[in-house]
Order: structure tokens, then C-alpha cells, then sequence
């Protein structure tokens, strides 16, 4: 009897330490929070970046949220998960980083002690509620919501009206949150401020009227944009007349050779140089035209220096697009009476709120020294020496540079018969590029890709059947075939293309090592050289297998990259006309174009076809994997290529590997027969050991007694 009692305390002990070790452990793991994403492109873990943006935080910044009560069907799970994510926000982010979740009911008041009309509080952040559709007792309605943040730095404010999904919504927040606060953040953080020294010699000072007061003019400037960068800006002037310039590393002025009145000439200086760390731009003052030398106005400065100190802080949010040599449009034009050709209305939808595209023409004017990336697309004209001097010294100085290159021309016949027509002819164009690219170590062929791995439109034929159409010249880039290795392409599985010509890459360039290939057609994909049809696929035949072959679509060249004039003569500037007579005469004065041989930080993107860029293959919204491709490119050319990375974690089309139809019959039978088979199979070996455990345990009870 005292044994059951002591049994049975011991139980009830037992019992009670499970109970308190339960409650222990719940403790600590309230405190001892951790999670572990298990996903293949880590969907719900923060990238780099994002914990970099929250802890460099230098100011409050406040997150508010607002979420309609009880959301219907698939945004069920959105505000649970939009907590987590602000919770992991939190975890990375400093003291300054700070987040509310407002709940709207019906009535729109809120529970808690305030009682704030959340309505009227989410209406004064410009968040409205949005429509979607529901189905409700098996009818299709349409319901008002609240699914919008906004985001709150001292007295800028940031609202993103609509976050119905998940998808992207690291990216739209990082991104948010770096442009409101990166600039303040990068400015706060610097060690030591950003100097804009001049070096302008004082022999110059004699040679037009007000040149004597040019250094005041700058230091004005400098003071002026000292108010809006938290005077982190330092002024120098330097007389290289009376100081005697030392060599620097990280930039070289440019010198001028000035004959004086004792014939002698000595060597002067017109530079202004902004410099951040080891990070250096140079702008030569004294530009020449047809005249001589004529020093740019302070007037036009500010602007320059503003956007210079942004590059050297990593905010590039400018990209140039050439518009000069024939380069397709950048805009369309609202009255035009006549067919225009393809539009980018999507790519500036698409990147409106991290970048906008700066019109720029090289004839007669120089690349800005502003801006990091410049875009070249489907140029049908030559472009000049001095153009592609511009655009290979560009590069040289760290820059990026995306070609989207047109091979050829498509031209329609005159006066065309309406009931036979004559089909367009296929001009190829020389634009003088190729010989840079080829430099480069890529070249790009005068052929288009055709691939059975390519795009079928099902539609409906005059019988009212179906029909179906392949476009043998739209291929299919197969997951296989996309260079994964590549870290803003990780997450891309497949991509459409159109009207591409095939790079050829050369092995023997001292470019080569840096010349990474991004995707390819499949090994079913042929060239098309001679007799090009692009406009009726339903008279395209594909070759025999022998003619097959897997081709290089797109490619990036990064690193250590030689200029194209290494060895060569410097083309000279396409003069123009000045306003007036120039500051110095050309016969006093001469110089010798500052040469930059090589670069280990510029990028080039080449891809052959423009097309990619227009509104049949890019969506508004960026969400398609050939918009997020073309943004990923965007970012990385112009050096966020964590952002890049980032956005591919939201792709949301993941397509299955191909397989053969043996495979998928295999698959499909294996699931309805050999699973079932196999959990049978299980339970049979389970019932045999059970049993024979079973007879062993009678066994050996039988042999005690």
C-alpha cells in the first residue's frame, strides 16, 4: 500500500515539473525569439540591404499601417504577414525605426482610449480604400478596403496606397525607406565631409572680365548646397600658380598650355573636383568651341555638383538616354496623325518611383559627369568618333553603360499595291558600335535567334476552332538556360524575348575574363541570316536538327575593362558655335584630352533587340519576369545591386523543369498507383513486425511461467 502512495506521488511530481519545465519554455522563448526561413530564395528573411537601410537609420522614422477588419479570401493572411515582416524589421533596425498597425472596423472608430477616427487618419496620408472583388453566397461583389502604409521621416512622407500582396513588398519598403532617408543617413554618416575644390590657375584671370571673382562665385555655390547636405560640404581654392598641383591617385585635372605676352607658355589649370573618401569627379571648366575656350557659368554648376555629391553617395536616381543618331524615342507624341513606332510608356511607369530617364544627345554635347548609367537603344544612324570616344571614356571613369541594339532596319515598300502587298526588307544597320562592343569582347551578329522553345498564341480560326501560332522569333529563355550564378538573375526562371540577335563571345579579347554570358536560346534554336522574316510565322519552317544550336542572348562585361583608343588617335569635338566671342582665342591657349586607358568599376549590358523594352513585353506595375529583369539590369548597371537581388525574391513565376511526356506519364502513374501500393506495402511490414513482436513477448511469458 505505501508503494502505490509513493507511486503516485511520484506522478503527481512528475507531473507538476513537466508543467513548470512547459511554462519555462514558453518564457524563454518569448525572449529567445529566432526563425528559420526554409525557402529556396529566403521569401521571408530580410536581405542585406534591408537591415542595412533600418539600422543606418539616423532619424525617427515611423511606419503606419492600415488594414480593413476581417479581409475577404486571399488577403486573409496579408496583415499577419506584413506583421512579421515589420517584426523583422524591428529585430534589424536601430532605436529610430518604429512601426503602428491601425485595424479599421466598419464604423471606422478605433477601440483604444484615443478614439481616433482611423478614417479620417488614414485619409490625411492620402490611403483611400481600394476595391476588390469577393465572392460571397456564390456571387461575384466588389468591396472596399483599407491595404495602404505610409511612411514617416521627420517632414517628408512617403504613402504607398495599395500593398495587396506580399509579393515585392520587402522591396517597395527598402526602397521607400532609402528614399527618404538614405541621402540624410549617407550625409550624417560620413567621417569626413565631401571637398569641392577648384583649381583654377590665376594666369586665366587676365583673360576675360569677372574671371578674377570666379572662386567667390564657387564658394557661393558650395554654401548654398552646404544648407541642404547638412553642411557636410568643405570649399578649397587652390592657385596652381602659386601651390604647384601634386598627382592624386584617385583623379587627374586637366592642363592647358597658355602662351603669354613674353612668349613663353606654362601649364594652367581649370578643374573643379568633388571628392567623397577615395571617390573622385573631375569637371573641366574651360570648354571649347569653334571660337576657343569658354568657361562654364556658375549659374550652371549647382545643379552639377548637387547631382555629382548624390553619385558619391550612391544615389543615383538619374539615368541617361541617348536621343541623338536616329535612338528610338523616348516619348510619343500625343499629336502625331501618323502610325508611331514603339512606345516605352511601361518602362517609365514601371521605374517612376526610383529612377527617371534624362534625354541626352553626345553630336555636340558631353556625357554629364552626374549621372552613373546611360541607356543606347537601337540607334539606325552612325554615330561619329567623338561619340563613341564620349561613350568608351564615359565607361572608363566607372560609369555603365545598357546597349539595347537593333541589328537591323525594317523597311516597307513604297506605294504599296492594298490587295499584294510586298512584304518589308531587312537593312542591316552600321552604327559604329560594333566595333567598340567587339573591343569589349562581345559581338553581335547580324542574324535573329528562331527557336521551337518560343511563344504560342491560341486563338480562334474563321471554322470557330481553335487555332494556334507559334512565333518561332519570340523564344522562350528556359530556366536552364539563365546564368543563376548571376546573383540579380537568381530567382528569374524564365523569360520572353523578341526579335533578338545572337552574341558571339570572343575568347581571345583581353576582355574575356570579364565577360559574363546571362541567358540563352535552347539547343532547338537556329539562325536567320539571309532571308529575314519577322512579320508572318506561319510561313517560317524550322531546320533539321543539324542546323540547331544554343546561342548567347545577353551578356554583361564587368571589371577590368581597356578603352577602345588605347593606342589610337583622340577623335576631336564636333564643334559648335558659341554665343558671342569666346573668353580665351584658340591661338593662346591649347590642351590635350585627359585619357583614361582603363577601368575596373565600369559595366556594360548588351543585349540585341530593343524590343524588350517596349509595352508588349514590359507590364506597368514591373511584376512580369521580363519587367523584373529590366529593372534588376537598371539597378545593377547602376549600382544597387543589392536591390536588384532583392526583387527577384518576389517573383512569383516558378515554372516546373520540362519533361518528357515517358517522365510525366511515369509521374502522374506513380502518384495514383505506387503511392497507395507503397502505403499498403508499409502497413503490411508494420502488421508482420507487430505480429512477431507480439508472438515474442507470449513466448517468453509462457517460458516464465
Amino acid at each position: 500500500m505505501n508503494l502505490k502512495i509513493l507511486k503516485n506521488q511520484s506522478l503527481k511530481i512528475n507531473f507538476i515539473l513537466y508543467i513548470a519545465l512547459l511554462i519555462l519554455v514558453n518564457l524563454a522563448s518569448s525572449t529567445l525569439f529566432f526563425r528559420i526561413d526554409l525557402t529556396s530564395n529566403k521569401k521571408y528573411s530580410l536581405s542585406k540591404v534591408s537591415k542595412e537601410a533600418v539600422s543606418d537609420i539616423k532619424e525617427p522614422l515611423t511606419i503606419k499601417a492600415f488594414f480593413s477588419d476581417n479581409l475577404p479570401g486571399e488577403y486573409s493572411s496579408l496583415q499577419r504577414e506584413f506583421t512579421d515582416l515589420m517584426e523583422e524589421y524591428a529585430l534589424a533596425g536601430n532605436k529610430n525605426f518604429n512601426y503602428q498597425i491601425y485595424i479599421i472596423k466598419k464604423d471606422g472608430i478605433s477601440t483604444d482610449k484615443t478614439g481616433i477616427n482611423l478614417r479620417d487618419l488614414a485619409a490625411d496620408y492620402s490611403i483611400n480604400p481600394i476595391q476588390i472583388q469577393t465572392i460571397e453566397n456564390d456571387e461575384v461583389k466588389l468591396q472596399s478596403v483599407y491595404m495602404g502604409l505610409t511612411l514617416i521621416h521627420g517632414n517628408m512622407i512617403k504613402t504607398i496606397p495599395s500593398i495587396a500582396t506580399v509579393n515585392n513588398l520587402e522591396y517597395n519598403i527598402t526602397g521607400s525607406i532609402n528614399k527618404i532617408s538614405k541621402k540624410i543617413s549617407a550625409l550624417l554618416s560620413l567621417e569626413k565631409n565631401i571637398s569641392v575644390n577648384l583649381y583654377l590657375s590665376s594666369s586665366l584671370y587676365a583673360m576675360g572680365e569677372g574671371l578674377s571673382g570666379y572662386p567667390d562665385e564657387i564658394k557661393k555655390i558650395t554654401e548654398d548646397l552646404n544648407n541642404l547636405n547638412y553642411n557636410k560640404l568643405t570649399y578649397n581654392y587652390i592657385d596652381p600658380d602659386s601651390s604647384p598641383v601634386q598627382e592624386n591617385k584617385n583623379y587627374t585635372l586637366t592642363s592647358f598650355k597658355l602662351q603669354g605676352n613674353d612668349g613663353f607658355t606654362k601649364k594652367v589649370y581649370a578643374d573643379l573636383v568633388i571628392s567623397n573618401g577615395d571617390q573622385s569627379t573631375v569637371i573641366t571648366l574651360l570648354q571649347k568651341n569653334i571660337f576657343g575656350y569658354d568657361i562654364i557659368s556658375p549659374d550652371k554648376l549647382s545643379d552639377n555638383i548637387n547631382g555629382i555629391i548624390e553619385k558619391l553617395l550612391g544615389l543615383n536616381e538619374k539615368i541617361a538616354y541617348l536621343t541623338d543618331y536616329g535612338t528610338l524615342p523616348l516619348y510619343q507624341n500625343p499629336y502625331a496623325q501618323t502610325q508611331q513606332g514603339p512606345s516605352l510608356n511601361n518602362l517609365h511607369m514601371m521605374i517612376s518611383d526610383n529612377y527617371s530617364l534624362q534625354p541626352l544627345t553626345i553630336m555636340n554635347e558631353s556625357i554629364p559627369d552626374n549621372i552613373k548609367t546611360m541607356l543606347i537603344v537601337s540607334p539606325k544612324e552612325k554615330l561619329s568618333p567623338w561619340a563613341l570616344y564620349q561613350i568608351d571614356q564615359y565607361i572608363m571613369k566607372g560609369n555603365s553603360v545598357g546597349f539595347f541594339i537593333d541589328t537591323h532596319t525594317e523597311v516597307s515598300p513604297e506605294n504599296q499595291n492594298p490587295y499584294n502587298p510586298q512584304p518589308p526588307v531587312y537593312v542591316p544597320r552600321d552604327t559604329g558600335l560594333e566595333a567598340l562592343l567587339s573591343h569589349y569582347g562581345v559581338n553581335i551578329e547580324k542574324s535573329y535567334i528562331l527557336d521551337e522553345n518560343c511563344y504560342k498564341q491560341t486563338g480562334h480560326n474563321n471554322q470557330g476552332g481553335l487555332s494556334e501560332t507559334t512565333f518561332y522569333f519570340a523564344p522562350k529563355i528556359l530556366s536552364q538556360n539563365i546564368n543563376n550564378s548571376v546573383p540579380f538573375l537568381k530567382n528569374i526562371k524564365g523569360l520572353i524575348m523578341l526579335n533578338t540577335s545572337p552574341l558571339k563571345i570572343d575568347d581571345k579579347s583581353d576582355n574575356a575574363k570579364n565577360i559574363k554570358v546571362l541567358f540563352s536560346s535552347s539547343d532547338k534554336s537556329w539562325e536567320m541570316k539571309d532571308k529575314i522574316n519577322l512579320y508572318n510565322p506561319t510561313t517560317i519552317f524550322p531546320p533539321s536538327g543539324e542546323d540547331r544550336a544554343q546561342f548567347p542572348l545577353a551578356a554583361l562585361v564587368e571589371g577590368n575593362i581597356d578603352s577602345y583608343f588605347n593606342g589610337k588617335e583622340i577623335p576631336q569635338k564636333e564643334l559648335k558655335e558659341g554665343e558671342g566671342k569666346s573668353l580665351i582665342s584658340s591661338d593662346l591657349i591649347t590642351n590635350k584630352e585627359n585619357f583614361i586607358p582603363s577601368t575596373k568599376q565600369g559595366k556594360v549590358f548588351l543585349i540585341g533587340t530593343s524590343a524588350v523594352l517596349t509595352d508588349n513585353i514590359l507590364d506597368k506595375t514591373g511584376s512580369s519576369p521580363n519587367s523584373v529583369f529590366i529593372y534588376n539590369v537598371l539597378d545593377t548597371l547602376n549600382g544597387n545591386d543589392d536591390f536588384a537581388e532583392m526583387r527577384s525574391k518576389g517573383q512569383p513565376f516558378n515554372p516546373l523543369k520540362e519533361t518528357s511526356p515517358g517522365t510525366r506519364s511515369f509521374i502522374k502513374g506513380f502518384s495514383i498507383v505506387g503511392l497507395p501500393l507503397l502505403v499498403i506495402l508499409s502497413g503490411l511490414i508494420a502488421w508482420i513486425m507487430w505480429t512477431s513482436r507480439k508472438k515474442k513477448i507470449e513466448l517468453m511469458f509462457r517460458r516464465n511461467d
